[in-house]
């Protein structure tokens, strides 16, 4: 009689232990439900970030690139200029004109960007 008594209750506690495993399994299984839609939520953030930080840098060079072209027009045109149209208003004014038409036309860019300066 001992001996099915211990039988049963090692029995018992296998049960036991088996439900107590699943149901550890389930919440653990609902935990990485919950920690997934998490990791989705942060995901989606750093994304929509690294998107904005791309435009940030992208309009960044693009000032860059606009004040390398305005430096190399401006030192072109104040060597070309005559000594009485040699005032700063003039100058900054004609470099503003042919930068803009540098940024949009390649024509204008290769002039200023030929090599030689």
């Amino acid at each position: 009689m001992t001996v099915i008594k211990w039988l049963q209750s090692v029995i018992q506690g296998q049960n036991h232990e088996a439900e107590r495993t699943a149901a550890s399994k389930g919440a653990d299984q609902k935990r990485k439900e919950e920690k997934g839609d998490g990791i989705d939520l942060i995901n989606a953030t750093l994304s929509k970030n690294a998107i904005e930080l791309e435009r940030l840098v992208n309009s960044g060079s693009v000032i860059l690139e606009r004040k390398r072209i305005k430096e190399k027009v401006r030192k072109k045109v104040k060597r070309v200029i005559s000594k009485e149209l040699d005032h700063p208003d003039i100058v900054e004014e004609i470099t503003e004109k042919i930068t803009d038409a540098a940024e949009v036309d390649p024509f204008y860019k290769r002039i200023f960007f030929s090599g030689d300066d």
